[in-house]
Formats: structure tokens, sequence, C-alpha cells
């Protein structure tokens, strides 16, 4: 498809555009559903993938601020820098709009491996853990329906072989391909995939409860790579971080995390991808000291924050505690190696405490600890 007409001159960029709908898309077949942009809003596919996204393209193209890049409109609202931005400010060093009038492919692609998954974090759901699958199957929460996406999603019939030929055909013109589950490592064809992949560079994000003779072996295959990044989901230290993803061992975690660091091959970089909730915050004093020891020019530490379920907002993280967790944050701005830590800042500054949610918070806290027959790390 194209958009606009063919001039001499060079379109004007509207105010709205973002390279990240054209160069990245993220497909999940289990689920049947794409979004461009890692933060973008996912959307059922209907007739073919190109055609799903045609007219959040549209309308970026237009001028219009299309409802699925919220997370970008509501971060420039506040006077922050989006992904948009910073994204916009590297395409305004060589990009060419002419290429996204005439709906150029990705360069990035992600394909979700399915929702095979070890944890049972807190804040996830049965579209992408197969824990939580089986617990909601089992019973439902109290406060888990269709409003908290805790319903049991209906999968797709989509053969395994469909997924590695999509991979395959996608990473043929792609400069990156990103690979996500669930648990990467939990799939019993992740390694066969690796070496079906022709793309330049690869991203793979685990939890990092996998063996290390796994580790060797995805080492030595990801030798063919001229990039890999690495990314680590944690979220917090010692009992917080095993409570809130429920299956986490937090020693074995750092011993693969040094092993890892210590082992890979030099084309590897790596990202520590931590969302904060109102619980995972507590720890934020000791679970900076805990990641600082890490950082340099290859590893990365990313921060996000939690809008959904809403009750682990920062709606129900108390004010007795904004002060200290304000202060961390500030201090962490100024670390090059460190991303968005200004963007969780202005999200704890601009929270109001609610207390309803946060009674939905103890409800389901509570109703988790028992199921689990695990301990409360915290005082609710």
């Amino acid at each position: 498809m194209t958009f606009g007409n063919n001039v001499n001159t060079m379109p004007k960029i509207p105010d709205t555009f973002c390279p990240a709908k054209w160069d990245e898309i993220y497909i999940n077949l289990d689920y049947n559903f794409v979004y461009s942009c890692c933060k973008a809003t996912p959307v059922t596919v209907n007739s073919n993938i190109s055609e799903t996204l045609k007219n959040q393209k549209t309308n970026l193209l237009s001028g219009i601020m299309d409802p699925s890049c919220n997370y970008c409109w509501d971060i420039e609202e506040k006077g922050h820098t989006s992904r948009r931005a910073r994204y916009l400010k590297k395409f305004n060093e060589d990009g060419n709009i002419e290429e996204y009038l005439n709906d150029k492919s990705p360069s990035l692609v992600e394909i979700n491996l399915g929702n095979e998954c070890n944890f049972q974090c807190m804040y996830c759901n049965p579209k992408f853990s197969s824990q939580w699958y089986a617990d909601v199957l089992k019973k439902p929460y109290a406060l888990f329906n269709s409003k908290f996406n805790y319903s049991i999603p209906i999968k797709e019939k989509v053969s395994k072989d469909d997924k590695f030929n999509l991979v395959k055909d996608y990473s043929i013109n792609a400069k990156r391909i990103d690979l996500i589950g669930g648990e990467p490592f939990l799939s019993k064809r992740f390694f066969e995939l690796l070496e079906l992949i022709s793309s330049k560079e690869i991203s793979v994000t685990t939890n990092l409860s996998c063996s290390k003779e796994q580790l060797d072996k995805f080492f030595q295959i990801c030798k063919k790579f001229d990039r890999v990044e690495f990314h680590f989901s944690l979220d917090a230290t010692g009992n917080i971080a095993e409570f809130a993803r429920q299956g986490l061992n937090f020693s074995n975690f750092d011993s693969n995390l040094k092993y890892t660091l210590d082992n890979a091959p030099d084309n590897f970089y790596f990202q520590i991808k931590s969302l904060m909730t109102s619980l995972t915050i507590l720890d934020l004093e000791n679970f900076r000291n805990y990641v600082l020891q890490f950082l340099n020019g290859k590893v990365k530490w990313y921060l996000f924050h939690c809008t959904q379920p809403e009750f682990q907002s920062f709606s129900t993280l108390k004010d007795e505690f904004k002060e200290s967790v304000i202060k961390i944050l500030t201090e962490l701005e100024s670390n090059p190696n460190i991303v968005y830590a200004d963007v969780v800042k202005s999200a704890v500054i601009s929270s109001s405490f609610n207390k309803t949610l946060y009674n939905q918070l103890k409800i389901f806290v509570n109703e988790f600890a028992v199921r689990k027959n695990i301990t409360i790390p915290f005082e609710l």
C-alpha cells in the first residue's frame, strides 16, 4: 500500500509520526494478535498482518494520535521523553520519510514462541504464562475476569511448522528477530529455530532459569550473529522478587546472570528489564544496589512501570513510600546505563493513592499467597 502522492519535494513529517509503527512488528500466532512497537496495544489480526495495522499507520501519517500508541502519548503529555521521541531523534539523523509512505518492511520482528512458562509473575496472565493458564483454569481468582485479562484465552490452531516458517520468512529481510514467550528456553524447538534465523541480529528475553548447559549451547549457536541482545526479566531482590515472580529462585538467577556475563561471546549485549509495580518498587533500594554492580557499556538497565492490572499500578503505592522512591529514581536518571528512570519517576509523582484499588490489591495478594502456600514478604 502507498500513502500520499509522489511528489518531487520531500513530504513533511507529520507531528504524530513514529517510525516504530513501520520498523517493528510483534506477532503472537497463538492468540491471533499483532502490534507494532513493543508498547503499542495488541489488536486481533483480521485478514492479514499488514492490513490489520494499515489504519493505525494511516492515522499517524494524517496527524491523528492513534489510540494504539497511548503509552507514548501519555508520557509526552506529562512532558517526558517517550520511546517515540527517542526513536524520532535517531530517525531524523538518517531517516527517509518516503520509505514509510510506501509501507517499508519491518526491520525488527518479534515472535512469541508460546505461553509455556515455569513462572507465574503477579502481573502476568494466561496469554503469556502456562502457569497462569493452569491456575486460572483450575479456579478463577476473586478479582480476575476479562477486565483484568485473566480469562482463559482461546488458542488459534497454528502449527509449530507455520510459526517456524513465519520466522524464517521474516528473517530474510528483517535486521533483527526477537524471540519471547512464555519462556523461550522451554520451547522444545528453540535451538532449532535459532539455527534457521538468517537475520544478522537477534534478541531473546528470558527469566534466566535455564541450565548452564543450555546457556553454553545458546552461546555457541549465537556466534553466527553480528549482535545478540540477551534480556533478563527481574524486578526486585530476594523474597520480594520470588514472591512477585512465583517460581523464581533468586540465588539461581544470580548465579546464571554472573555466569552469562562471564562466558557469553563478545557479540552479546545485555539488558536487565524490570517492571515496577506498587509492590516490587518497595525493594528499589536493594534492587538498585544489586543491579548497579553489573552495569557498563554492554549491560543496561531498563525500568518500566505497571499500568495493568491497575491494582498493581502506582495508584496503590502508599504516599509514605513515595519520597524515598523518588529520591532513588532521581539518582538513577543520571546514569547513562539506565533507561526510563525518568518515566517511572514521573508515574510515581503523578499517581494518586486509590483506596478501592488498594483493597483489591490486598484481596489479590492474600489469595495469591494462600493458593501458593507462600509467605507475603511485605506488610499490606
